[in-house]
């Protein structure tokens, strides 16, 4: 045996533990229920989960996963950031019908993302909202790694992570509302149905292996040891499609008596509805945590110093980074603008320059997502205006919900000037790939060019590392989008693709029927409408009624948690959907090969 001391800035404490010699620093902090992101699952591919160690008195950085412990071994734990993650979506839905006294929490259990949200049950009123990293990604960053490790005895652990985490979640919504938890009298949670699974203490096994069948689809009130109050589990509809998507169907108040309209929930999964006459036909595609940072090679969550928006013109980008957010503070958008000049990045900085890039003094009045885009224009890349469909979305978030951050919380522009960034998330990486087809860095197969075959100045942007081509985004060249990071992403976005398409496909519907697309998720609600379509991940000609809805799974677990005609409605609009099986869809698997190439600029 052996002993180790393990610091974790996020609990602020110091605790000796008795490990096994041999075992790794990874499966110890799994034991203890540490938080530590791993997104391959400790398969020690993804090099995310390195930390400090100090052993025999010399400090060095180690992957979790790859290093033993050894006796008087101590570890350094960073306290996690808090998510970017967005929390409102377009529905006004929390209407109380109830009129319960007390306290409520309506939470969100993403595979990637926890977000919760505080209400006074007697008026509805919205007392504060959280979120942060699911700590399971300690067990990976999908739903199948979280399914392998319960098979492998990790349910517990699992389990354990989560209600834990809800629990502080909990404690820290009341303490920032100045009310006793002892209040909280109910909760509404909804996610996919692994989530559910876990969080109600259920093997998610049998979602592992055909015919992907849960053990329950809930839609019912439990008890769960450790939560605060009984909790309302939103109604699944199968095994990969869960109670997030009921919920945001229900927040966008789907009809089926209207036209034909598509709704996608991105996130770990691509799910997928398909609502018209008949009914609400449901899908799931595997297009894994790419939307959510992992799998690239500098990906990131949606956390402070992740890129989240890449624009620019010929010879310039413009990064978006998101700032350091107060926790719990529900602001508006914490974005830094970052100026770069990629032909002078490459070149040695006069003495004088103080940094080698230039913050903004404010970011351009963004335009929404919805807004009308002009498609129209050639895709010729010598165009030398602005992109500016690659400005920064509205967020959109109600009025009343939006409150001054602390000073310390958005950092004054001359103290972000020496900061760089420290990953990509999601969106980022959807700008980034965009811009790089537009300007020729790419071709629509996705094969990235070398510098002397493309023009412009961001020739001086491609390079080399570790064997392959790669595309820098910041001037120390520390940061860059590699040519496997690309083929991640077509693999990704040709699944949601291929999904759509298959979907429009078995019913019959041509994409001029279409009358809406609805983009959910946390990621969604930031996406570049503009440049998902560029890249294929749906169809270009369903870029006119295409709108960003945001988080609607939390708009919906806010109307269930405050009515209980809205948890009724939300299990009578389950009941209505059906489900198709993508996976051993003959049509799926033609339309994948069509679509990984990229629609073009």
């Amino acid at each position: 045996m052996a002993t180790v001391t393990v610091y974790s800035a996020n609990q602020g404490t110091a605790r000796l533990i008795e490990a096994r010699e041999g075992q790794t620093i990874l499966d110890v902090l799994r034991e203890q229920q540490f938080a530590c992101v791993a997104p391959c699952g400790g398969k020690g591919t993804c090099h995310k989960c390195a930390i400090l160690v100090v052993d025999r008195d010399e400090p060095r950085q180690v992957l979790a996963c790859q290093a033993e412990v050894t006796e008087g071994m101590r570890v350094f734990l960073s306290r996690p950031a808090v998510m970017d993650a967005q929390d409102f979506g377009h529905a006004a839905t929390s209407v109380v019908t109830d009129g319960h006294s007390g306290l409520g929490i309506a939470v969100d259990v993403g595979t990637t993302t926890l977000v919760s949200r505080l209400y006074d049950l007697a008026t509805g009123a919205l007392l504060g909202t959280v979120s942060q990293t699911n700590p399971q990604v300690i067990y990976g960053s999908d739903v199948v790694s979280r399914i392998e490790a319960s098979m492998d005895g990790a349910l517990d652990a699992l389990h354990g992570l989560l209600i834990e985490a809800l629990r502080e979640q909990s404690a820290l919504l009341c303490a920032q509302a100045h009310v006793s938890s002892s209040r909280v009298t109910l909760l509404a949670l909804v996610g996919n149905t692994v989530m559910e699974h876990i969080a109600a203490g259920l093997a998610p096994d049998s979602i592992g292996f055909a015919p992907f069948k849960p053990l329950t689809l809930f839609g019912e009130t439990r008890e769960v040891a450790g939560l605060p109050a009984p909790a309302f589990f939103g109604p699944a509809v199968a095994g990969y499609v869960g109670s997030d998507v009921t919920a945001g169907l229900y927040a966008l108040g789907v009809q089926t008596t209207g036209g034909p309209e598509l709704f996608i929930d991105l996130g770990t999964n691509g799910e997928l509805a398909l609502t018209d006459s008949t009914g609400i036909h449901c899908s799931a595609t595997a297009a894994g945590p790419v939307f959510e940072g992992a799998g690239i090679h500098f990906g990131m969550p949606a956390l402070p110093g992740a890129i989240a928006h890449v624009s620019g013109a010929p010879g310039a980008l413009k990064l978006g980074i998101i700032g350091d957010a107060a926790v719990g503070s529900p602001h508006s958008d914490p974005f830094s603008i970052m100026l770069l000049q990629p032909a002078a990045a490459f070149q040695p900085a006069a003495a004088s320059e103080p940094a080698a890039f230039q913050l903004a003094d404010a970011a351009p009045e963004p335009a929404t997502s919805s807004d009308p885009v002009d498609t129209s224009k050639p895709s010729d890349a010598s165009e030398p205006a602005n992109d500016d469909s690659s400005e920064l979305p509205n967020s959109s978030k109600p009025a009343d919900a939006l409150k001054p951050a602390d000073d310390d919380a958005l950092k004054p522009a001359d103290a972000f000037l020496h900061r760089t960034p420290t990953g990509i998330c999601g969106t980022g990486l959807i700008d980034a790939v965009a811009l790089m087809l537009r300007y020729g860095i790419i071709d629509a197969s996705g094969y990235m060019l070398s510098p002397e075959d493309i023009a412009f100045d961001y020739a001086h942007c491609v390079g080399r590392e570790a064997g392959q081509k790669v595309f820098y985004l910041t001037q120390d060249r520390s940061l860059y989008i590699t040519q496997a990071d690309v083929r991640n992403l077509q693999l990704a976005k040709g699944a949601v693709r291929a999904g759509i398409e298959t979907l429009l496909a078995h019913y019959r519907h041509d994409l001029a029927s279409i009358k809406r697309l609805s983009v959910a998720g946390g990621f969604g609600y930031r996406l570049n409408l503009m440049n998902a379509a560029r890249l294929g991940l749906f169809p270009r000609a369903l870029l006119a009624v295409a709108t960003s809805v945001g988080n609607t799974a939390i708009e919906g677990a806010s109307a269930a948690l405050l009515s209980a005609q809205a948890r009724q409605a939300m299990i009578d609009l389950a009941k209505r959907c059906d489900y198709i099986e993508l996976a051993t869809s003959q049509g799926f698997t033609d339309h994948l090969m069509d679509a990984l190439a990229f629609d073009g600029a």
